[in-house]
């Protein structure tokens, strides 16, 4: 495990250097994920709740959580970039030709994949960590091979210690 997280730190590192509070955020998202991980794994038991039942709370209160930051940086004179983040106007920013993406990167993409994660956390354990760790080595290969995407060598050495970390956790 501590091989992959090392290569997710070099990943980040070496692609996000000109945005240091780019880095502090990926870093920040990747611990708050394991503890959405940790946490909704423990409910889950816990409550006897099933993975889709606590994939819609989850989204349910982040949906609320969102309504309630944009409410308050609506209120914003400034141009400040947590304003354009959290400033979304729900009636005006909507049309029938945003609706398909809306429906695709929230539904299929977001909840779809939490919803497999959860399950593959549960059943199988060693697995679902793996999963979380390659995904940035995996969208750098599938960058190179659809978007022709450079693979920088410094990223090279973090998705090598990501899969070397991977093969460990099965040993």
């Amino acid at each position: 495990m501590i091989l992959s997280v090392l290569g997710i730190i070099i990943i980040i590192v070496s692609n996000y250097t000109k945005n240091d509070l780019g880095v502090l955020f990926a870093l920040i998202s990747s611990i708050l994920f394991g503890l959405y991980s940790t946490l909704n794994e423990r409910i889950i038991k816990k409550y006897t709740l099933s993975t889709v039942t606590s994939t819609s709370y989850t989204f349910i209160f982040g949906a609320l959580e969102l309504a309630l930051l944009n409410l308050i940086f609506s209120k914003f004179n400034d141009d400040s970039p947590l304003k354009s983040i959290f400033t979304f106007h729900y009636f005006t920013d909507f049309s029938l030709q945003t609706l398909p993406g809306l429906f695709y990167l929230s539904i299929v993409v977001t909840a779809c994949g939490f919803l497999f994660y959860l399950i593959c956390q549960i059943k199988f354990k060693k697995l679902s960590h793996t999963v979380f760790f390659s995904k940035p080595a995996v969208s750098a290969i599938f960058g190179l091979l659809i978007l022709n995407d450079p693979i920088p060598f410094s990223s090279i050495v973090g998705i090598s210690l990501i899969f070397l970390g991977s093969i460990l956790t099965f040993q």
